[in-house]
Order: structure tokens, then C-alpha cells, then sequence
């Protein structure tokens, strides 16, 4: 057993390798044939990278849902459009008032910005400190519930504060803002719960009951029972500071620094937040309608999930058009904020770099490679490192055994497949920034999404993340090379395609695929 695992990692591994040499290998040859100009290398590449990061968003949905549930999503580039769509719609509909700009300041410093922070935490104490500081207990509770505690207190809050104090944004406003934010984050890292909360009540109802009787028995000069005492039931969890100091510690001075740098964020920012936000929200609720009245009945009959999710991306198509006109309504470019305009590097860190490094590389390209990136790591951590991801694992492994242990196998998999569904939409609405919202702009991603997760192997995220950078790359060195011998970047496409066939030549179950 062993050595059959041995044997499964050091060829994943093998292939990974040869993977990352080829993607080596081109760079090389750009590098050669451009005579070591940097700034035109630093140009295929990044571009290769983005277009990476923007076929991943597609891939990687595709990915989870088909390697945990069976089931191959055409639909999921109809979900980019979504979100593409529906960020546009709200950026384009939003006020540019005082007020608003005021409120939507107010509301993600108290409820993003929080959120920011207990992840943040949590990531801290199950990855870092137990390797940093092994004698200091720290006790792990719910992320959920402590997120759930942030938006019940944080947004009607968010909305008393943005209403009625921060009605602009002079230094009064910025000071309440961070005052309230940070009293959010200290209610959720208390777990302030519903038996913290009956153990209060009780606690005042008993020592009201006692005085009360003590006053009534030296009235009529009587003595006092002795049964008078505060119940205090061992069942409710008091706070202790000695275990929870350093969580409050790390909230207080976190959440200080991500609402101070919110209060200096540009108004555009706040205003794309919302829009993203908007946009995963409405990529979710599509996903789990999808897969609730549409996929679900079809788990037995695999075939017809095909047939049945290209059915269903050429309605959302046609509800687009309907919704909104199929005339294309151009980039969010109008929408960005200063820093994600112009390109890299910016003034301000142009120190940094040599003078022949300034390229025409657009700082919106950065952004789209770190959001990728960011996304790659952490939908991994969520699979692997989480109880969540531990659930959705077990659950398709063996479904009636979790059923049996109370967990609700079918609304797991719903969850998947929103999850899926809001990574579509998010790599929509950051797109948009830079591709032109159409109709067509789903299409464009899906076909290649399909080629990366066969490459990568079906089911397999990790080998969707490498290859989703591997065919970016590789289509950026061909766009190049044909565009300095044919005049044209036509043929790129044909090379992913070419690349595509050559791998399910060699090895058919993909480069992380398992052999079925």
C-alpha cells in the first residue's frame, strides 16, 4: 500500500514537473527571441498570467463541481456573464452622493472589515501559532458563527452609524467608525451566544429575586432563607481572560489598521465592493437554483446533466438580452479607482524598478493575477483545511455514512455547487474591468476552462490551478510568435487545442487525473 502511494505521488509530482519545465521552457524562448528585452518579456508573461487567472475562475468552478459531485457544468461560463451583468448594473445605478459614499464607507469598515479580521485570525491561530508559540492554548470555535454574530450586529449598526453620524467623511465620522468596528469584532470574538446571553438573564433574575426577599424579610423582621443564592449553572461558559487575551489583542490592533486604511480607501473602491459583492450573490443564488431544480433530479442519469446544462446556459443567455439588450456595454474601466488605472509600475514605486522596466503592462492586469491567486489558495485551504471542506470530502465519499451522522448530504452538495457558481460570477465581475461586457463573453472562457480542467484532470483542483497558468502562458508565447511571423494572434488558440490533444495522447486521464 506504501509503495502504491509512493508510486501516486511521485508522479503527480513528475508530471507537475514537466508541467512548470514547458511553461519554463517558453518563457526561455521568448526571452532568447527577444534579444533579452525585459520590458517585452514582462509583457507576454504577465499577460499570460492574467489570461490564466481569468480561465481559472471558469476552470475552477468547473472543477470542484465535477470532482465532488460527478457533474460537468456547461452553464458555468453563462455564470461569468452573470456576474459580469449584474456588477455592472449595480456600479451603474449606484448614487454618487455624500451620503451614499458616507454609508457605503460605514458599512464596510463595520461589516468587510470585521470579516476580514476573524478570518484573518483564524488562519493565524490553526496555521501559524501552533508552530510559533506551542504553550499558549488557543481555543477554536466556530468561523461561522463568529461571521454570523459580525453581520447581526455590524450591519444595523453599519446602518445607525452611516445614517445618522457619518454623514461625511471629516475625522469625527472616521473616529466613530473605527470605535464601532472594533467593538464588532470584540462581540464576535467573545462567541457572545444564547447561552451567554441566558446566563445574564438569569443571573439578573436570581440576584433581583434575592434582594427582594432580603428587603421583605428585615420589613417584617424575619429571617432570610438560607436557599437564597444565585444559581449559577455550570453549563453556561464564563469568559476567561487568560485563555482569550490574545485573540482580543490581535482584534483590537487588526481591526484598528484595516478601518483606518478603509477610511483612507477611495470612494471607487467602496463602490466595486458592493458591486462584487452584489455579483457573487447573484452568481450563488443562480447555482443553488441550478442545482436544486435542475441538476438534482438528473444525478442518476449523468448524460442528461450534459445536455440539460447547455440547455440551461442558453437561457440565461437569452434572460441577458431580455434583462439587458444585447448591445455590449463596454468595460467597468469608467468605474476603477486610481490605483487599478494606468499601468505597472506606478509613480510611486518606480524607484524600485530600472529605468527599462517601464512597460505597457496595466496595473488592472496585477490585480486580476493576485485575485486569482488569491482565490487558488483559498478554496484549497477551504477543501483541506477546513471542517467544511472535511464534510464535502466525506460526503462524496461515502454519503450515507455522513447522513447518518446528521449531516444533510444534499445540502452539502448545494453548497458546492454555489461555491462554484460564485467563483464564476466573481471572475465575471473582474473581468468586466478589462473585457468588454457582451453576451459572448462567457464562450470565450469556457471552451478553454474545458481544455484546462481535461489537462489538469478531472476532479483534480490542484491540477486545474497549474494548468489554468500553463495554457495562459502558453497562449500568450503563441499569440507572440505568430503575431512576429504571421501578423496576426489567431493561431493561439489552435496551439491550447494542439497542447490539449497531445495530453490525452500521453497520458488520458489527464496530468492529475486518476485512472477510472
Amino acid at each position: 500500500m506504501n509503495a502504491l502511494n509512493l508510486k501516486k505521488i511521485s508522479s503527480q509530482t513528475l508530471w507537475g514537473g514537466i508541467a512548470v519545465g514547458f511553461t519554463i521552457l517558453l518563457m526561455i524562448a521568448v526571452l532568447l527571441d527577444s534579444q533579452g528585452n525585459i520590458k517585452l518579456f514582462s509583457q507576454v508573461v504577465a499577460g499570460g498570467l492574467y489570461q490564466g487567472m481569468l480561465i481559472f475562475m471558469v476552470a475552477a468552478g468547473l472543477s470542484i463541481v465535477f470532482g465532488l459531485m460527478d457533474v460537468l457544468n456547461f452553464a458555468q461560463g453563462s455564470l461569468l456573464m452573470v456576474g459580469a451583468y449584474v456588477g455592472f448594473d449595480v456600479l451603474s445605478r449606484m448614487s454618487a452622493s455624500d451620503k451614499t459614499n458616507a454609508f457605503l464607507l460605514t458599512l464596510h469598515v463595520m461589516v468587510i472589515g470585521p470579516i476580514l479580521v476573524l478570518i484573518l485570525w483564524e488562519l493565524t491561530a490553526r496555521l501559524i501559532l501552533p508552530r510559533v508559540m506551542k504553550t499558549v492554548e488557543i481555543e477554536h470555535s466556530s468561523l461561522f458563527g463568529k461571521i454570523q454574530v459580525v453581520a447581526l450586529t455590524g450591519v444595523p449598526l453599519g446602518f445607525v452609524v452611516g445614517s445618522v453620524w457619518a454623514k461625511d467623511f471629516s475625522g469625527e465620522s472616521d473616529v466613530v467608525r473605527v470605535i464601532f468596528a472594533v467593538v464588532v469584532v470584540l462581540i464576535a470574538l467573545l462567541s457572545v451566544s444564547r447561552n451567554n446571553i441566558l446566563f445574564g438573564l438569569r443571573w439578573l433574575s436570581n440576584e433581583g429575586g434575592i434582594r427582594f426577599r432580603r428587603g421583605m424579610a428585615l420589613l417584617f423582621n424575619e429571617e432570610a432563607s438560607p436557599s437564597d443564592h444565585v444559581d449559577y449553572d455550570p453549563q453556561f461558559k464564563q469568559f476567561d481572560l487568560n485563555k482569550e487575551w490574545l485573540p482580543l489583542a490581535f482584534g483590537v490592533v487588526v481591526t484598528v489598521l484595516v478601518a483606518l486604511v478603509l477610511n483612507n480607501t477611495e470612494v471607487l473602491m467602496l463602490r466595486f465592493g458592493v458591486a462584487a459583492i452584489a455579483a457573487i450573490l447573484a452568481g450563488s443564488i443562480a447555482g443553488i437554483v441550478m442545482e436544486i431544480v435542475f441538476i438534482r433530479p438528473t444525478y442518476v442519469r449523468p448524460f442528461f446533466q450534459i445536455v440539460l446544462t447547455f440547455g440551461l446556459a442558453l437561457v440565461i443567455r437569452e434572460g441577458i438580452e431580455y434583462r439587458y439588450d444585447i448591445d455590449p456595454k463596454g468595460t467597468l474601466g469608467g468605474y476603477l479607482p486610481e490605483f487599478l488605472q494606468g499601468t505597472f509600475p506606478p509613480a510611486y514605486l518606480r524607484d524600485l524598478f530600472p529605468a527599462d522596466f517601464e512597460t505597457t503592462i496595466l496595473n488592472y492586469w496585477i490585480f486580476m493575477i493576485i485575485m486569482g491567486l488569491l482565490m487558488m489558495i483559498g478554496v484549497q485551504l477551504l477543501l483541506m483545511r477546513t471542517r467544511i471542506g472535511i464534510i464535502i470530502r466525506a460526503g462524496v465519499q461515502d454519503s450515507e455514512m455522513v447522513e447518518a451522522l446528521g449531516v444533510n448530504v444534499r445540502l452539502v452538495f448545494t453548497g458546492v455547487f454555489a461555491l462554484g457558481a460564485a467563483i464564476a460570477a466573481m471572475g465575471g465581475i473582474i473581468s468586466a474591468g478589462f473585457l468588454n461586457i457582451d453576451t459572448t463573453m462567457g464562450d470565450l472562457f469556457l471552451l478553454q476552462a474545458i481544455a484546462v480542467v481535461i489537462i489538469g484532470g478531472l476532479g483534480s483542483y490542484a491540477g486545474t490551478s497549474l494548468t489554468a497558468i500553463v495554457i495562459g502562458i502558453t497562449r500568450s508565447v503563441a499569440a507572440y510568435f505568430s503575431r512576429r511571423q504571421f501578423n496576426t494572434d489567431a493561431p493561439a488558440p489552435i496551439v491550447v487545442l494542439l497542447l490539449l490533444c497531445l495530453v490525452l495522447y500521453v497520458k488520458p486521464s489527464g496530468l492529475f487525473g486518476k485512472e477510472h
